[in-house]
């Protein structure tokens, strides 16, 4: 049996090495995703080291390598097992070799899936075309492409305490859960830049359910903060938009865009741009006085509508993903 410690400082080391061969090469870091960043090496390391994920090796004398964790929310919502992949992290030389190592990377990651019986597997990742083509040719099959975005948070910002609502709404405390369930059910398929909605065998019933639940559980305290756009005159829900801190996220760390939606009745009405300020605001506040922090967000590549709203707020688009299944049946 591997020995999780010893795995783990084999990673860094090899991570660690690819940014190196990267830099050196004059390559970005945000080639794939996550990027080879400092932080992000030491939190896979540390996740190796704990056993949440493992380390599917290609060539640990190149390295080239991906990793696999189950992904226990969706294992419960599928009603089967689920996983998670990240990478492919391939050496930045020859493209019909990287290709050769991200399809032998693909079959390792469904050998692994049959081995635990798990049926689904993602993975978002950089739009490296040898990756893509070799991951492709492996039997992962792509679902979308998605926008990157994020904007700079401003710690101690001197603005008020709290912004206006639109006239007619409010802000509604998210305490209030009875509310916030009709809610979850108004907002109902507005996810339609989700990817399992454009995978036929998730489906958008599986996308609309799965989002409900992840709103509600943001709702009852899953995201670091949450506002809710209340309809004063006809007593409902209007938006939601939340959001959580990552690891170090109230020390100028990040901050991910979980949620930014409105029901049917409120949309096209200019009630989003409010409804996402008013967040940023918030998250504004919870930055620590001496650091920066960033908020960052993801959107399908049509969706052009979320993308003027983000940009128009100071949003800057980053290099974009390719979200990829692997389906497997027992």
């Amino acid at each position: 049996m591997t020995d999780p410690a010893r795995e783990a400082s084999a990673l860094a080391a090899a991570l660690a090495r690819l940014a190196g061969s990267l830099a050196s090469a004059g390559r970005p870091f945000d080639l794939w995703a996550p990027p080879l960043t400092p932080a992000v090496i030491e939190t896979a390391a540390d996740r190796v080291a704990r056993g949440e994920a493992e380390i599917l090796w290609a060539d640990r004398a190149d390295p080239a390598l991906m990793l696999y964790a189950p992904s226990p929310g969706e294992t419960a919502f599928f009603g089967y097992g689920c996983a998670r992949l990240a990478g492919p992290y391939l050496p930045p030389e020859d493209q019909g070799q990287r290709e050769a190592t991200a399809a032998r990377l693909a079959a390792l990651a469904s050998a692994r899936a049959r081995d635990r019986g798990d049926r689904l597997v993602t993975l978002k990742t950089g739009l490296d075309p040898a990756a893509l083509r070799g991951l492709l040719a492996g039997g992962v099959v792509l679902a979308e492409f998605l926008n990157v975005l994020t904007l700079e948070l401003i710690p101690n910002s001197d603005g008020p305490d709290d912004s206006p609502p639109p006239p007619g709404f409010t802000w509604l405390e998210r305490g209030r859960l009875e509310e916030a369930e009709a809610l979850a059910d108004d907002l109902g398929d507005f996810f339609y830049d989700g990817h399992l909605r454009h995978d036929p065998r998730p489906g958008p019933e599986a996308a609309r359910r799965i989002w409900r639940r992840a709103a509600l559980e943001d709702l009852a305290g899953a995201a670091d903060e949450a506002v809710i756009l209340w309809d004063s005159a006809s007593g409902r829900g209007a938006g939601l938009a939340t959001a959580k801190l990552s690891e170090g996220g109230a020390e100028g760390g990040e901050a991910i865009l979980s949620i930014l939606a409105l029901a049917g009745p409120y949309r096209s009405r200019g009630l989003g741009r409010p409804l996402l300020r008013e967040l940023i605001r918030r998250l504004n506040g919870r930055i620590a006085p001496q650091s920066r922090g960033r908020l960052r967000a993801e959107t399908a590549a049509y969706n052009l509508p979320a993308l003027a709203l983000y940009q128009a707020l100071g949003f800057k688009p980053g290099p974009p993903l390719a979200a990829l299944h692997l389906h497997l049946t027992c």
